[in-house]
């Protein structure tokens, strides 16, 4: 099951609509990429618009403002000729989105259980590469780096080790479990509403958001659509 797709071509998202029989409340899944032509940024703002509420993430600690800063500067680079997600028009879904990340108490917490080795990998090894990218970079390079689907990649299973462990739980695993409470609790609340629910997150979350759903609640894609995110 795939996420993004990354070609000789393109690179470019799946946005899955699932449904469950007997249920009128549906979901929209848009896996994310946080850098994009405007064009990726626009058609999803489109699906998104069709959705009656929107589940989006972000963690606005000052414990990772650089990182930020820095996926934010590959995004305004010139020589890739792409944007960043926050500078796309979000005030056009502003009014039904929900905020289902963790909160920057809950998040600086977590921070301070980590190692030392793993706060520098994040505020200061990852913002040098992205920098670096930003200045030398390709969007090929983007695109290699982009691909994911719901089963563990090469790349991953070799930067599996104690440090990246401890990045992966924080960035990952731990928000998984925030926006999969959120989730769970709403269905509890909505499940004989007709709604159609958007989940706005970044790709790499969408493997337990999928897993959730299907597994757990017992849904199903009814409908995929690809939406091209840059071309190569």
């Amino acid at each position: 099951m795939q996420f993004i797709e990354s070609s000789d071509l393109y690179v470019r998202a799946v946005i899955y609509r699932l449904s469950k029989d007997g249920y009128q409340l549906e979901y929209l899944l848009c896996p994310m990429i946080h850098i994009g032509s405007p064009q990726y940024y626009d058609e999803v703002l489109q699906r998104l618009m069709e959705c009656d509420l929107i589940f989006v993430e972000g963690v606005h600690s000052k414990k990772i403002s650089f990182l930020r800063q820095s996926m934010r500067f590959v995004g305004r680079s010139k020589r890739l000729g792409l944007m960043h997600q926050s500078d796309a028009d979000l005030a056009r879904i502003n009014d039904r989105t929900q905020h289902a990340d963790m909160d920057v108490s809950e998040f600086d917490s977590h921070w301070s259980a980590m190692s030392l080795a793993a706060k520098f990998i994040l505020t200061i090894l990852a913002p040098c590469f992205f920098v670096y990218f930003a200045m030398f970079g390709s969007r090929r390079l983007v695109g290699k780096v982009l691909a994911f689907d719901d089963l563990p990649s090469r790349r991953e299973i070799v930067q599996d080790n104690e440090h990246f462990d401890e990045i992966d739980n924080l960035l990952k695993e731990k928000r998984d479990k925030n926006l999969i409470r959120i989730i769970e609790t709403h269905f509890q609340e909505n499940q004989d509403e007709k709604l159609l629910i958007g989940v706005m997150y970044g790709a790499r979350h969408m493997r337990a958001v999928v897993r959730f759903l299907m597994n757990r609640l017992g849904y199903k894609i009814t409908a995929s659509d690809w939406v091209k995110v840059f071309d190569l």
